[in-house]
């Protein structure tokens, strides 16, 4: 399970890349949208992750973030190939990838 996304779909990605309030936004914003909007999908692709060797959310936020670099979301997001500080799921300030809507 850790290797597909069968819970967080291509669907629910592309609900919550639209449900972002901003054109440009980073992908803590995005894993805010499906913790809270989405939260038993969510929870559901974490717990895949629960071996993972490093962490179970580094491992899912990072899948996240390449399925969204995919080709699959070329026609809703485009990567900046930049970054900014925001705080993540734990409370914490750190850099990660920003992301416009097309």
């Amino acid at each position: 399970m850790a290797n597909e996304m069968t819970c967080l779909t291509d669907e629910i990605l592309k609900q919550a890349v639209e449900q972002q309030t901003q054109k440009e936004f980073d992908t803590h914003d995005l894993i805010s949208t499906l913790m809270t909007g989405f939260s038993r999908e969510y929870v559901r692709q974490l717990y895949g992750y629960l071996d993972h060797p490093t962490d179970p959310f580094v491992g899912l936020h990072t899948r996240i973030g390449r399925r969204l670099a995919s080709e699959e979301f070329h026609d809703t997001l485009k990567q900046l190939h930049r970054k900014r500080r925001s705080r993540n799921c734990r409370g914490k300030d750190d850099d990660c990838e920003m992301w416009d809507k097309v």
